[in-house]
């Protein structure tokens, strides 16, 4: 009896290490995060369930990552189909969780009235009717037309994602008649564009555009051939790096743009070029305000015609200031913003998503010809104050209002947020 006790004690011991090695990685597992069986989509009655997954890099297999949880959140919002996106985590016995994801799709078919203003335009009104999910597939049909100082028509076909790895396509018809009274000139501008895109990475794009653009003028000297039309094929190159969290009403990260033109055929009339850069960045600081910081660097190249120049001054450059108080071939500005929440976004319907904000900002800029003068070319600035609101299609619509500091000021009717 005594050997079978000294014999049963080691076995007892041995019996206790393993279990407190069981409960020791039972709680290293209930520690660490569930691993995601599946990931379910609710409400998409319309948009093609491959749409919404693809935007999704949580996958199933995976860790559950909340962080990351967020950012596939966001990015459903920025598609622009959606009002509304919400993100459910349900637990299963196993431990394992199942992701569910709770989409409320914006009208697809939205007749808006529509208007237009700048000084050099003046006001135009007039309708459109956009398909903003064409087919369930993220593709944008719409058309528009304006009609008053300025008449304008617009046909437009876009798809974010048409085939491959994020492989863009975009398609535009354009036509604008007005009277330029900088210039004391009529024009008719017509153009037909295609753009092909790619998409590398989490923030990075990459798109070319061919165009054709037709001016013509019946004034003297406004077109550069003697028929009072210019014929222009275009070569357009854009990159941009994007890190905003949104795309309307951002609280945080970067974007950047270069914008590379070639306007006609090089040694044969009309023949020039143009780069665009814009930049802005994004801080978050407590209870729902931003600073926003941005420029705008454009520069021109060639024999430019008239039609071709910068103007300073109002809601593109700088808000309050005259809209012809300097004209050239090349173009900077800089500016700052204070946003804040006034109506938080909020749903109508389920459908429908609105929010109003407002800020208040300063900026200054300058237009001119040659580097050479560069030096001696005098910066404008104002500051002012304006509204947004957060609506669908147009995205931002705002008012502001700007003080230049030599004592004038004016308003500016805003179609989409500056930066």
């Amino acid at each position: 009896m005594k050997s079978y006790r000294l014999f049963f004690n080691p076995l007892l011991i041995l019996l206790m290490f393993f279990i407190a090695l069981l409960e020791s990685r039972r709680e290293v597992l209930a520690e660490s995060n569930p691993i995601v069986n599946r990931i379910l989509i609710v409400g998409n009655e319309v948009t093609k369930e491959y749409v919404i997954k693809r935007e999704i890099y949580t996958r199933p297999g995976g860790e559950l990552d909340e962080d990351l949880l967020e950012e596939d959140r966001k990015r459903l919002l920025n598609l622009g189909i959606f009002s509304d996106v919400e993100f459910y985590v349900e637990s299963n016995f196993d431990g394992s969780a199942d992701i569910i994801v709770i989409v409320n799709e914006r009208f697809r078919w939205l007749p808006f009235p529509a208007a237009d203003y700048d000084e050099l335009d003046g006001w135009s009104f007039g309708a459109g009717l956009y398909h903003r999910n064409f087919r369930g597939r993220n593709e944008t049909l719409g058309m528009a037309g304006l009609f008053g100082d300025a008449v304008q028509y617009q046909l437009i076909f876009s798809n974010p994602w048409i085939s491959g790895d994020h492989i863009s396509l975009q398609a535009e018809f354009n036509r604008l008649k007005r009277y330029n009274k900088y210039e004391d000139f009529h024009e008719t501008y017509q153009s037909y564009e295609a753009e092909l895109g790619r998409k590398w990475g989490e923030y990075i794009w990459g798109r070319i555009k061919l165009g054709y653009l037709r001016i013509e003028s019946e004034e003297i000297g406004i077109t550069t051939t003697t028929e009072f039309r210019d014929d222009i094929p275009l070569l357009q190159t854009t990159f941009i790096y994007d890190s905003r969290d949104l795309y309307i009403n951002p609280r945080r990260g970067y974007r950047f743009t270069c914008v590379t033109g070639q306007y006609g055929f090089p040694f044969k009339e009309p023949d020039y070029r143009a780069i665009q850069l814009t930049g802005s960045r994004y801080f978050p600081i407590p209870i729902g305000r931003t600073l926003a910081f941005g420029f705008l660097f454009g520069l021109k190249s060639g024999k430019t015609p008239v039609y071709f120049r910068y103007y300073l001054g109002g809601a593109e450059t700088v808000r309050g200031l005259s809209e012809n108080t300097a004209k050239g071939g090349r173009l900077l500005v800089l500016t700052s913003e204070y946003r804040f929440d006034i109506i938080k976004t909020f749903n109508l319907m389920n459908r429908i998503d609105f929010g109003m904000g407002g800020l208040l900002f300063i900026e200054s800029g300058a237009v001119w010809d040659g580097w050479e003068v560069f030096g001696n070319q005098r910066f404008h600035s104002s500051y002012g104050a304006g509204l947004r609101f957060f609506v669908p299609i147009v995205e931002a619509v705002g008012l502001d209002y700007g003080w230049t500091f030599d004592g004038s000021s004016g308003y500016e009717i805003i179609f989409q947020a500056k930066i």
